[in-house]
């Protein structure tokens, strides 16, 4: 690979401060122009320049896994997003983190669809190398044990909340005495539970949220739980991209928990649970 005097997503980076793109989106094209005009003597190669500022990319192309760093430098070093349409624009931490979550939750949704094999051919494709997730035995009724935590805390215990176009889980809420003005029921919900038996997409967990949103209790929890068919890595990313997304809202009364969070909750109430 032919080397320059500095790293080509350097120049893209340069030509989009230049061009104004820190501020505003600017056509592929415009910048590639740019860098090869302002390294004219490098002769710097168009589709390295197209490639670069797309790896970078939050959003730059459908499948961030495409590349053969297999989405690393956006995930790793997010510097640039687009508007889908060919022009870019310089990553801006501060308002597109939200941006940021839901590329590493579609990140999630893609890294571990397996390639299908041929009728009668053993199926060998690898799934990228992650570190094994420790798990703890899956909680089986978990729904009864959180039902004898929260009355053991004091709580009044409610299945299947409604809210608007859905129910929440399991809700701990409080009742008062009266009727405060201005609201609609003496039941004030304190800890509300949207409880994922397996593995769910971003799209389904983003539902999740809006319960929460609709509903607004104190705290907001999804349990995510580890089914028996669910490859207990998939599960801790989603774990793991859905508390960094929840950050980027600025929520820090939506949390998620798994198995060893009840256990360990259990555990201090000495509630009894089934575990498989």
């Amino acid at each position: 690979m032919k080397s320059y005097s500095i790293p080509v997503w350097k120049m893209v980076k340069q030509a989009l401060t230049e061009l104004g793109g820190d501020k505003e989106f600017v056509p592929l094209i415009n910048i590639v122009t740019w860098v090869r005009e302002r390294w004219y003597s490098e002769d710097v190669n168009e589709g390295t320049i197209r490639c670069q500022a797309r790896m970078r990319c939050v959003n730059g192309h459908p499948g961030h896994d495409s590349y053969p760093d297999r989405g690393k430098m956006w995930r790793e070093q997010p510097t640039f997003v687009s508007d889908r349409h060919g022009r870019y624009r310089i990553f801006n931490p501060e308002t597109d983190q939200a941006l940021y979550a839901a590329a590493l939750a579609e990140h999630v949704d893609q890294v571990y669809k397996p390639a299908r094999a041929k009728k009668g051919v053993p199926n060998r494709s690898k799934q990228p190398q992650h570190k094994t997730v420790s798990i703890p035995p899956r909680i089986e009724n978990v729904i009864e044990v959180l039902e004898h935590c929260g009355k053991k805390l004091g709580f009044q215990i409610r299945r299947e909340w409604p809210v608007t176009m859905g129910r929440i889980d399991l809700v701990w809420y409080q009742e008062l005495p009266v009727v405060l003005p201005q609201l609609a029921s003496n039941h004030i919900p304190i800890v509300a539970f949207e409880i994922e038996t397996s593995w769910r997409t971003r799209k389904h967990l983003k539902g999740d949220i809006l319960n929460f949103q609709i509903l607004q209790p104190v705290i907001g929890i999804i349990v995510q739980q580890t089914g028996p068919d669910d490859d207990p890595r998939q599960v801790d990313g989603l774990v793991r991209n859905t508390r960094k997304y929840l950050q980027t809202l600025g929520k820090s009364s939506l949390m998620v928990w798994t198995d060893a969070d009840i256990q360990s909750l259990a555990n201090s109430l000495d509630v009894p649970i089934i575990s498989s």
